[in-house]
């Protein structure tokens, strides 16, 4: 009877072992579930900021193409606006070479001439005159032609002279205009050195910041799988959990049939023992129908 109750109190005690591990084991399942919960909002959070990231890439990504082409169309501009400068420079340099010889045949010729063109021509037109209608000596009609071809060369020299003075006005005419053309170009390709200088710039700022933003959407993609990897292993500790739960509650009741049959078997033996005093005691030893199947172990549900 002893040894019946120590293996009772024995089961009863692993019962409540078993019951706390029960316990235990639903408050991690609880703790799993709640840690899932928490990884899966973790995981739309970092996809959400993901995929703004993303579209900030893309953002500037179309950003730099778009000033990449602008640079290429400025440097097009600035590499024509140099050549052009360059030919309208040596164009000037010419230019100012041949009013520089013009200046010089002029003042050649104007060193030469004395007389206004007007008072030329009109010692012509009397020298002429003179020998048209008056009857002169050898020595006047010669000394009439040679002052005759001596104005009339002078006079070809005020002529060259005066043609000279309308060129040399018509080349610094064009001198100005040229450098007033190159002045517009030195402008422009000042401008457009200026343009570059902000294009690159702003291509060097935008560099940058697309390649801090790719960094953190890696490191954002590193933590996601991290994230996923703990909440797979939450998933596959809950299935362990949960078959853990299930193990001890089949222990549990295991356990409590096992101590059912030892309070049954625990009775039946408290009524063999005063079936068998009885019996001691009675004259006769014969065993009703219910006594004898205490005796045989049979006992009724």
């Amino acid at each position: 009877m002893s040894s019946d109750n120590s293996n009772l109190e024995l089961l009863r005690q692993e019962v409540e072992k078993t019951l706390s591990e029960i316990s235990q084991a639903r408050e991690e399942l609880k703790n799993l579930r709640e840690r899932q919960l928490a990884l899966q909002n973790q995981i739309r959070e970092l996809r959400s900021q993901k995929n703004a990231l993303l579209e900030e890439i893309r953002r500037l990504k179309s950003e730099l193409r778009d000033l990449r082409e602008k640079k290429k169309v400025v440097v097009s501009q600035l590499r024509e606006a140099v050549s052009e400068r360059k030919r309208i420079a040596g164009e000037l340099r010419a230019l100012r070479e041949l009013i520089s010889g013009k200046l010089s045949e002029l003042r050649s010729l104007s060193s030469e001439i004395k007389l206004p063109l007007s008072v030329i021509k009109k010692k012509i037109d009397e020298i002429e005159w003179e020998i048209q209608t008056t009857a002169l000596t050898v020595e006047r009609e010669f000394e009439l032609i040679e002052k005759l071809r001596a104005y009339t060369s002078l006079y070809k020299k005020a002529l060259a002279a005066s043609k000279s003075r309308e060129e040399v006005f018509e080349l610094k005419n064009l001198r100005d205009s040229l450098k007033q053309q190159l002045s517009e170009l030195n402008k422009k390709i000042e401008e457009l050195r200026s343009s570059m200088t902000s294009i690159s710039i702003n291509l060097k700022k935008l560099r940058k910041e697309l390649e801090e933003k790719v960094q953190k959407y890696s490191s954002l993609k590193e933590k996601l799988l991290l994230v996923r990897k703990e909440l797979e292993n939450c998933r596959n500790a809950e299935v362990l959990v949960a078959s853990k739960i299930n193990a001890l509650r089949q222990k549990h009741n295991n356990l409590l049939k096992q101590i059912e049959e030892a309070q049954k078997a625990q009775i039946l033996s408290a009524k063999r023992e005063k079936i068998a005093q009885e019996a001691s005691q009675r004259r006769k030893k014969k065993f009703s129908i219910e006594e004898l199947k205490i005796l045989h172990g049979i006992v009724d549900e």
